[in-house]
């Protein structure tokens, strides 16, 4: 009983130190300062310190490098500041230079010569402006307070220079073009099958539904390769379904789930149950290792569902080519980002993971830096076996195995390679509610993080300079959470306490920073093709800011492994406690940044303290833009119901449309013909340019062309609602009866065959991006938490 009693107080502990800790630390806060920062208003604003005397802005002096010079020196234009200040062309004259060159990247496709261009400006813009930010902005000549404020906000500075220096040198050559012009040639014996060697198709499972799983079986069963083989791997206990996601399964229980072993006898496919439950994902795929015997392994999560395509376009790469051991192409989303789709933007802003699969692999691919993402991949078994399997010591499994597979002696000594295929090649399920993309993203970090601290991973001896420039760049992007949170707090503080951290007067900061800034936003987008863009980008970080640093902190003080489950997957209701939770510091930030804003504006209204200066302006413009980005981020966090059962997508093709039931007024000899709005699963929304007296209720056969489904669709159907129009008549039917084999197609339809008929998502430019992103905070609605079903 003791045992118990010490566990339940020990995981008590451990789920609510975070919160007793910070609970601690902001009543400290309130006791100490709030008080006495009450009670000493100052006569300059509501600050701790008078401002004027923390913040000698008038009486500092520009280093020599960069005070005014003769205005003939061309260099004036590059380092020193104007002799005139009211000279406003030649002050904003770098600004608009650097806006002509804004507009008319446009007109310039982003290639690997017009990046090594474009970004060697950006670097020099970069380089101009923190030399003036280290020299002629830190406040350290009055009270020891501003100098230990400034130094500490500039030390994080550095750090986030340095890491923009890696990623803009990192990001400049890509191997997208040459790739996809090698899979075009290397998959013609494939094609014409010349080079089929077996492959093995894993299809790892823990408590997905059945219904997920047997739609990635047919997926699987619709790629055109005659020799493969699909084994479902069943990591689940019975009745685990409807279990937590975040549940851990590292008991020793028999497992194996009958309605999943049902499935794989009804799908015709192989069934592997895990038997111990040990090691998670990577158990479960190096116990299946042992049981398969296929030259080659491929890989889908249960939630993936690939192209027809998949392993023509992939397994040509391994032909006469000892050298590669793994090909991994992207993971792509039929759904919209839950965060994007709860700000009403849906699939108009890029999904998160675009940046990484877009841009950041195929650079990755250009110095064999090619990182395994759990999915959608190809590898040679004899590679794996040589390295034992699949890595097991850490909460994920894929960066690490990937790494130890970079790292292995033989792989080295070989010049093997991992390829990156930058080609859509299969579509999955992105996280359906806040909750769950957060603890997704936070088991992610936890998984970057882990593998700097392995000593069977030997990054810093075993890979080339260039390699471990990109572990130096994933080490400083995991602690970015960090970074986030100190700019977040940095202006609040500021007008708190009255110590400002930068002293840049506003026309300094147009002439060396915003030229940089505009530079930096425009190129972030168009050197990935606009696949992601830089505000979106902002909004991202600053929604997961603060879960991530309670997860830093947890991992630096316990040190041991917390997040061991998987993604939830399928559409679930809405937890609004769990969104709370993840929200409320941002929350805390937004009431204290109103607080200090409307004291401020009462006093200046009041004339308690003289009007704001126009040192003040950067400040201020740095405060405004981190309050519109914590709004949008607590917007983002509450999740829609999601009214329908499946996700319907935007298939518009000819149908027929033949009536089953006798009726006076209808022809049952006579096809009616329409055309399709959308399909899912479960059924479809039609459109017919003649009444044809259809009702609710009635019976029906709908047929897809050939053309579109390569082998025909053909399936019964009931009317659940009829919409008249004044030129149309539009059907919602509910598919019935369907056997397995319309099943199949009508999966080959919706998910294997996107190459076809999905147009992917629009390519919104900067001014787009910028309005979406700003819509929702004009009439936003809260969603009902709780709304029912349609």
């Amino acid at each position: 009983m003791l045992g118990i009693k010490q566990k339940k107080l020990r995981l008590f502990w451990q789920k609510y130190l975070p919160w007793v800790v910070s609970l601690v630390l902001i009543s400290i806060f309130f006791i100490l300062f709030i008080d006495d920062w009450i009670g000493r208003l100052t006569d300059a604003g509501p600050t701790y310190f008078f401002a004027q005397n923390m913040n000698p802005v008038e009486q500092r002096q520009l280093p020599p490098m960069l005070q005014p010079v003769a205005e003939d020196d061309f260099w004036w234009l590059f380092l020193h500041f104007p002799a005139d200040q009211q000279d406003y062309f030649r002050l904003f004259l770098p600004l608009m230079i650097v806006a002509i060159l804004c507009l008319s990247l446009r007109l310039i496709p982003s290639n690997n010569r017009s990046r090594l261009c474009i970004k060697g400006i950006l670097l020099l813009l970069g380089g101009r402006y923190f030399y003036w930010r280290t020299l002629a902005t830190i406040n350290n000549q009055t009270h020891w307070l501003s100098t230990i404020f400034a130094s500490a906000v500039w030390a994080v500075e550095l750090v986030a220079f340095a890491s923009f220096i890696l990623y803009t040198l990192q990001t400049i050559r890509t191997t997208t073009k040459n790739r996809r012009t090698e899979a075009n040639r290397l998959s013609s014996p494939v094609e014409r099958r010349d080079y089929l060697p077996p492959v093995d198709i894993f299809i790892p499972t823990h408590n997905e539904s059945p219904y997920i799983v047997r739609r990635t079986v047919a997926g699987c069963q619709a790629i055109n390769y005659d020799n493969k083989t699909i084994y479902i791997l069943d990591d689940g206990k019975p009745g685990d379904i409807k279990s937590k996601a975040s549940s851990s399964s590292e008991g020793g229980a028999p497992t194996g789930r009958p309605e999943i072993r049902e499935l794989a006898q009804k799908m015709r496919c192989e069934y592997i149950a895990h038997p111990t439950n040990k090691k998670r994902k990577a158990g479960n795929l190096n116990n299946a290792l042992k049981k398969t015997s296929g030259e080659f392994i491929a890989v889908m999560d249960a939630d993936f569902v690939p192209f027809t395509n998949f392993l023509t376009r992939t397994v040509g790469f391994f032909r006469n080519n000892d050298h590669v051991y793994m090909i991994q192409t992207p993971q792509d989303f039929y759904n919209p980002d839950c965060h994007a789709r709860n700000l009403g933007l849906g699939h108009f802003l890029p999904n998160d993971m675009e940046h990484f699969y877009g841009l950041l692999q195929p650079n990755r691919d250009s110095c064999n830096s090619v990182i395994c993402c759990g999915s959608s991949y190809v590898v040679r078994r004899k590679s794996l076996e040589e390295i034992g399997g699949y890595y097991e010591d850490c909460c994920v499994e894929d960066f690490q195995t990937s790494l130890k597979l970079l790292t292995h002696k033989g792989n080295r000594d070989n010049n093997s390679s991992a390829i990156y295929l930058n080609e859509t090649l299969s579509r999955g399920e992105s996280p359906r509610s806040f909750s769950a993309f957060i603890n997704q993203r936070l088991r992610w970090l936890q998984g970057n993080i882990e593998v700097y601290f392995r000593e069977d991973l030997p990054i810093w001896t075993n890979l080339d300079w260039k390699q471990r420039s990109f572990m130096v760049s994933l080490a400083i992007y995991c602690i970015h959470p960090v970074i986030r949170v100190v700019f977040l707090i940095t202006p609040l503080l500021s007008i708190y306490s009255g110590i400002a951290p930068v002293l840049a007067p506003f026309h300094e900061a147009c002439y060396y920073f915003l030229p940089f800034w505009l530079l930096l936003i425009v190129v972030y987008g168009w050197a990935s093709e606009y696949r992601v863009n830089y505000f979106w980008n902002e909004c991202y970080e600053t929604i997961f800011c603060f879960s991530a640093l309670v997860q830093l902190f947890n991992m630096a003080v316990r040190g041991a492994t917390l997040n061991k489950g998987v993604t939830a997957k399928g559409i679930a209701k809405p937890s609004a406690a769990n969104t709370w939770k993840i929200i409320a510091p941002l929350v805390f930030l937004l009431v204290c940044t109103a607080a200090v804003v409307l004291l401020r504006y009462v006093g200046l209204y009041h004339r308690w303290w003289p009007r704001l200066n126009d040192h003040t302006v950067p400040l201020s413009f740095w405060l405004g833009y981190n309050t519109l980005f914590m709004l949008l981020a607590v917007l983002s966090a509450f999740d829609h119901q999601e009214n329908r059962k499946g996700d319907r997508f935007p298939l518009q093709t000819p149908c027929k449309i033949t009536p089953i039931v006798s009726d006076s007024s209808i022809s049952a000899d006579l096809p009616y013909m329409g055309t399709t709005k959308n399909v899912s699963e479960g059924g479809a929304l039609l459109t017919l340019d003649d009444d044809g007296g259809f009702q609710e209720g009635m019976s029906l056969r709908v047929e897809l062309p050939e053309e579109k489904t390569l082998e025909g669709f053909v399936a019964k159907a009931v009317i659940r609602r009829r919409i008249a129009n004044s030129d149309r008549v539009d059907l919602a039917i509910q598919f019935s009866d369907l056997p397995l084999y319309g099943y199949r197609r009508l999966i080959k339809l919706l998910y294997c065959m996107g190459d076809r008929w999905w147009h992917g998502r629009k390519q919104p430019g900067l001014t787009d991006s910028v309005l979406a992103l700003l819509s929702p905070l004009i009439g936003y609605r809260l969603p009902p938490i709780n709304s029912p079903k349609q």
